[in-house]
């Protein structure tokens, strides 16, 4: 396994910390509602863009092809995301939710 790749053996994962007596990561989790207002998705959007600009978020162009297709054709008017010339309009929210709460060191240094 790569080094960067994320661990799918998730079942042997758990099964192992249960032997070891380690509380189930499903206990760690918690969910943070987002609210997908207009405001919320340009923050979204220009969030990702700032990831993206920074370098600070690595694809791999095999594994992750149809979100680079997505980030390829997406298309935005005052940082609103135009739905119908995105292919994978879907994945690339999902994929700007998982960097909901990553802040840039760009962004950290200019607050």
């Amino acid at each position: 396994m790569d080094d960067k790749e994320e661990p799918s053996d998730y079942l042997e994962i758990i099964a192992r910390r249960k032997k070891q007596k380690i509380r189930d990561p499903c206990y760690d989790m918690c969910v943070i509602p987002v609210n997908f207002s207009t405001v919320e998705k340009r923050n979204m959007l220009a969030n990702l863009k700032d990831l993206i600009d920074s370098n600070v978020i690595m694809l791999n162009l095999e594994r992750h092809s149809s979100l680079v297709l997505a980030l390829r054709t997406a298309q935005a008017t005052d940082l609103i995301l135009d739905k119908q010339a995105t292919q994978s309009d879907d994945l690339l929210y999902a994929f700007g939710l998982a960097g909901h709460n990553l802040v840039t060191f760009t962004k950290k240094v200019n607050s």
